[in-house]
């Protein structure tokens, strides 16, 4: 009888609380000691808080996760100025050739936009060219071809009989096409769509390229170049027509326009159907919250941390989740936008509480893809007993990413529709 009265009476005062625990106020944290007789959530096992309650404590558990950012890493792919590097290397070639077969004496400056470490050992100055380089590399055509010329034909620009690549950006901006039959009185010459990547609706990209000095028009060969100054012109595979004072036409196909870049600029709204999450699931089932926010905007589902990043993924459940991948394919990006670089920021939550216990599954990394990149996401668990008789058991993993994109300067990165 007396050990009866004594164990009333210890059910009446109750354990002694902490003064601060984790973020919550003493009197929520009470609130849930004092759900005993209340129904619990469906599904979970003896013991656990009622369902309202257990969403209380889940919602401040995640809001007050600590915030790790890592390093913001640039894309290996993209050389400075924010070209792709294959694309610098044919620029390379293009100006290699016409610094050995026409002289020209273009300054090779190491801090050039269009000059990345690999490129730039691609570009010797004038002064250590060796005699191997002045020999036509391969598949190029020599200044005065022998091939019978029977209409007016393009050849090759910059020793490239194949895939020239036309950019705005200087030095490489200035362009020598051989050929035959181009006549002795100057007619026009530009860059334009080609007519199988015309869409409906969408205006045909076309720049005129202008004749570059007083002598730049030959039989045999045009000098010219594109205006440095512009903008406003995604990159597009065309067609170089040459356009005869008598009307006629030369063409060449299958050339690459490449646009000067822009600076790099944050994107806010990335399309959910661009993001491939892993299906995450318990031993039996789907987990209970998996969620994507692109942009995330101020709730009491978003950590502050993550408000103002490009987006917000946040898993959860009272039981243990394996660990997953999840992809973002950014292909779909306008003509010439590439992802520059990202930044992955974590958010790292514990259960309230003393005697809590803690374990962490997974690591967190970032990896290059073919069209984006993927983030390999960790997880935590914590789990902990309220009193007087419930237990919080929460496993979760939440993180947010900032994208940095560089494309075309004066377009943007989404195609209309988006």
């Amino acid at each position: 009888m007396n050990l009866l009265i004594i164990l009333l009476a210890m059910c009446a005062i109750g354990p002694r609380l902490p003064s601060s625990i984790a973020g919550l106020s003493e009197g929520l944290f009470r609130e849930f000691a004092m759900a005993a007789g209340k129904t619990t959530q469906s599904g979970q096992p003896e013991g656990s808080l009622p369902a309202d309650r257990y969403q209380q404590l889940r919602l401040q558990t995640l809001a007050h996760a600590r915030l790790i950012t890592g390093p913001r890493i640039k894309n290996p792919r993209i050389a400075a100025g924010g070209l792709d590097r294959d694309v610098v290397a044919s620029l390379a070639e293009q100006r290699l050739w016409r610094q050995s077969h026409l002289g020209t004496t273009v300054a090779l400056s190491q801090t050039h936009p269009l000059l990345s470490d690999q490129a730039t050992t691609l570009l010797p100055t004038v002064h250590t060219i060796s005699t191997a380089l002045m020999e036509p590399a391969a598949g190029v055509q020599p200044l005065h071809s022998s091939v019978p010329c029977i209409a007016p034909t393009i050849r090759s620009v910059n020793g490239k009989a194949a895939g020239p690549v036309f950019t705005p950006a200087e030095p490489d901006n200035h362009f020598h096409l051989e050929g035959c039959s181009f006549g002795q009185i100057a007619g026009t010459v530009r860059l334009q769509l080609s007519s199988h990547a015309l869409q409906p609706g969408v205006p045909a990209a076309q720049i005129n390229l202008r004749l570059d000095g007083a002598r730049a028009w030959k039989d045999d060969a045009i000098d010219v170049y594109i205006d440095p100054g512009l903008r406003s012109v995604s990159d597009f595979v065309g067609d170089l027509i040459i356009q005869f004072p008598n009307g006629q036409e030369a063409q060449l196909n299958g050339c690459s326009f490449v646009a000067s870049r822009g600076e790099p600029q944050l994107f806010k709204n990335i399309p959910a159907a661009w993001v491939a999450l892993d299906a995450t699931a318990t031993s039996v089932r789907a987990i209970q919250q998996l969620e994507f926010e692109s942009p995330p905007f101020t709730s009491e589902q978003v950590p502050p941390g993550a408000v103002g990043t490009s987006a917000f993924v946040a898993r959860s459940d009272p039981s243990r989740f394996s660990t997953g991948k999840d992809s973002y394919d950014l292909s779909q990006l306008a003509p010439g936008w590439m992802v520059e670089s990202v930044q992955l920021s974590v958010f790292d939550a514990s259960c309230p509480g003393e005697n809590v216990q803690a374990e962490s599954q997974g690591n967190w990394t970032t990896n290059w893809s073919s069209h984006g990149f993927v983030i390999a996401w960790a997880s935590e668990t914590c789990a902990n007993r309220i009193p007087p008789h419930f237990n919080f058991n929460l496993n979760s993993s939440q993180y947010a990413v900032r994208v940095w994109l560089i494309g075309p300067a004066g377009t943007q990165p989404l195609r209309s529709g988006f």
